[in-house]
């Protein structure tokens, strides 16, 4: 009897330190909500409305800037497919008074048309006449066309008569790409010689984002979101009638 005494006083005594702190009548609930509250790995509504928002201006920001690279990007096409465009009529130009020995004034033609020959070549332009592909003729929808004189035929006006000539459909071809213009074209001799100046003005877009759209003059809008769609490209130069 004094054995098993002494063994419950021994339990007692071992489990009292664990219930010292709990409630009467719910051994080890102290101890137990201790261990719920340091092992939570849960979040509160606040730190997921902090995150969630977070989140969303990051997502934000990669958004913006990826339409901003796009923007930047259709700009740089826009820009190399008119300075293409104004290199290649400069070289077609070039070309043509190398393999020749005279040029022509520039003539004027009715409903704002105009041309002017180097050799046999005959150029005949509308300024500030936005080009589409898709309807392009050879007496009112073009840009700049060039074409060659039958036989040993005088530089002549392409649709006025008496004496005009009319565009070669065989020959003739269009030197503007789509959606461009020819803003402006000079052809002037120096010094009565064989030295010509040679001043071209090509413009691509919509007459909403050029500013002086229908003038010699015209430029780009400033704001990225116009400009894109938007592109003036010029030449300025001296060449050399015969050589």
């Amino acid at each position: 009897m004094r054995r098993i005494n002494n063994t419950l006083s021994e339990l007692r005594t071992q489990l009292t330190p664990q219930f010292a702190k709990s409630p009467p009548g719910r051994p080890g609930l102290a101890r137990l909500s201790r261990r719920t509250a340091c092992g939570s790995g849960g979040f509160t509504i606040l730190e997921l409305l902090i995150a969630t928002s977070a989140f969303s201006v990051v997502l934000l920001l990669s958004l913006t800037a990826f339409l901003q690279i796009g923007r930047i990007f259709y700009k740089g096409i826009t820009i190399t497919q008119t300075q293409q465009t104004t290199r290649k009529i400069y070289d077609d130009l070039t070309s043509s008074f190398h393999a020749s020995g005279s040029a022509s004034p520039q003539g004027v033609a009715s409903a704002g048309r105009a041309y002017f020959c180097v050799g046999g070549t005959r150029y005949t332009y509308k300024l500030g006449k936005k080009v589409d592909l898709s309807t392009e003729d050879t007496t009112n929808n073009f840009g700049l066309i060039k074409d060659k004189l039958p036989g040993g035929s005088p530089c002549a006006n392409p649709f006025d008569a008496p004496g005009n000539v009319p565009i070669n459909p065989a020959s003739h071809e269009e030197l503007l790409g789509n959606n461009m213009r020819l803003s402006n074209i000079v052809l002037s001799q120096i010094a009565g010689g064989s030295l010509y100046r040679v001043d071209i003005t090509v413009a691509y877009g919509e007459d909403s984002v050029l500013n002086n759209a229908g003038t010699l003059t015209p430029d780009c809008q400033s704001s990225l979101s116009n400009s894109r769609f938007c592109s003036v490209s010029k030449i300025s130069t001296v060449v050399n009638l015969g050589t």
